[in-house]
Order: C-alpha cells, then sequence, then structure tokens
C-alpha cells in the first residue's frame, strides 16, 4: 500500500550506481531508512538536488511493519527553500542538524509535534535573514523540550551556575565538571528566554557559541547517552569562526 507523507531528509548513502539509501524522518512513520532507485532521466537528476540535508520532502512511499528498509515510489519538493541552498553558512548548520537528528531519534517512533517542530524549524532557518548565527544552540535547546529532558528555567540572583547533570541552575559550583561558569549561564539563560528563533539582541562571541554548542552536546549525552561525537560540529565551528 502507498502512503503519502512530509519528510525530512537526513543522510544520503550511494548503495550504487542505480540505488540510494535515504534516512529520512517522516511525519506518519517516524525515521525511516529508504531504498530510491535512481534513473538517468531528466526528472530523477532534478530529485537528486532536493536530497539535501534537512531538506523538505513530499513523499510516496511503501510501508511494510517489521520491515527494515522500505521503499519510496516518488519524492518531491515539500517546500522550495529560497535562501538555504545559496547561504554556507545555513547549509553547514543543516548538515549539523541533520547529524544531530539522525544520532538522536529511534527508527519507527512516530512522533507528529516533533516532526512538526522540526519541519518548521527549517523553515524559519531558510526564512531568517540576518539573525541566526546561534540558530543550531536555540534548535538544541528547544528539542530538549520534546525528547522530555528540558532543562528547568530556575535562574536566580543566587542560583547562577547552570548544572548540567542536573538540568537546572544551581547555587555555587558542583563537584564535578560538568556546569557552565556565571557568564556562561547567563548567556544560556539569555538564549532559553528567547520566544523564537530570530535572535536580534542576542550575541555570542565565537568562544561562547562553540562552548554552549558542546556543553548542549554533553547535556544530551549525559541525560540520553546519545548523539556521541559529532563529526560536523567542527566543520560547524570552522564555518562561524
Amino acid at each position: 500500500m502507498i502512503h503519502p507523507t512530509k519528510g525530512i531528509l537526513l543522510h544520503r548513502l550511494k548503495y550504487s550506481d542505480s540505488k540510494l539509501i535515504l534516512n529520512i524522518l517522516t511525519r506518519e512513520f517516524g525515521l525511516q531508512s529508504y531504498l530510491f532507485f535512481v534513473s538517468v532521466s531528466a526528472k530523477k537528476k532534478s530529485i537528486l538536488n532536493l536530497l539535501q540535508p534537512m531538506y523538505l520532502l513530499d513523499l510516496q512511499v511503501y510501508h511494510k511493519e517489521n520491515t527494515g528498509l522500505q521503499k519510496i515510489k516518488d519524492i518531491s519538493a515539500g517546500k522550495v527553500l529560497i535562501n538555504l541552498p545559496f547561504d554556507i553558512y545555513k547549509q553547514t548548520i543543516s548538515l549539523f542538524l541533520a547529524e544531530f537528528l539522525l544520532k538522536m531519534l529511534r527508527e519507527n517512533q512516530t512522533d507528529k509535534e516533533l516532526f512538526d517542530f522540526i519541519y518548521n524549524s527549517v523553515i524559519s532557518l531558510d526564512d531568517e535573514t540576518e539573525h541566526f548565527n546561534n540558530f543550531h544552540i536555540f534548535f538544541l535547546y528547544r528539542l530538549t523540550e520534546f525528547l522530555g529532558v528540558k532543562p528547568e528555567n530556575n535562574y536566580s540572583d543566587s542560583k547562577k551556575i547552570f548544572d548540567l547533570q542536573e538540568a537546572k541552575f544551581i547555587i555555587g559550583q558542583p563537584n564535578h565538571t560538568y556546569f557552565l561558569d556565571e557568564s556562561k549561564s547567563r548567556k544560556f539563560y539569555e538564549l532559553i528566554k528567547l520566544n523564537n528563533f530570530n535572535q536580534q539582541g542576542f550575541k555570542l562571541s565565537n568562544f561562547e557559541r562553540k562552548f554552549l554548542l558542546r556543553s548542549m552536546i554533553d547535556f544530551y549525552n549525559l541525560h540520553l547517552d546519545r548523539p556521541g561525537k559529532l563529526k560536523s560540529s567542527e566543520i560547524l565551528a570552522q564555518v562561524f569562526s
């Protein structure tokens, strides 16, 4: 049976000259691995241009329960992205988010609210023209809510240190190394107060950006035991340095 679903491309792998394996987060079936047949036709060549990290797709898929590798009947653009394909900074953010999500999400776990958040986040990244240097860090924070590990927002004059293990602001320094000092905790507090992905007025130095990103990855590793080490985080750091 063929099912229509929206999707977000996370990774593609060349399986043979005529086949690709695509890791796609779908709205109807969660994260899935698909076998996609590639022809030399002009249509299929244009479809290859859609298969980039975090691109939004409309899919017609075959779905069988308890099958590891599904099949795709047709792919088209779910929404035409205007800026992301031509902006090296946004492309790098997309590469990082795709790798992060691929390592964080489990296959076959459907969560439509999570999917909609990620889908709309890509649209926000594409739309934003100026204030997106810290987009990925805010995305990682917002994602904690959907994965059930959202930090407590309890910053105060006395609780100025963010403890990554306790997932909240505390008084004084803990007896371990997984915490942010006062200045970085303040920046983290300013970040989590933002209402949307437009970070106008919110500034981070290159060092602060790298440190907060590394801290957010540490946070996920501490609480969910993933994503582990990310190759694209180094590329991200270089592009935004």
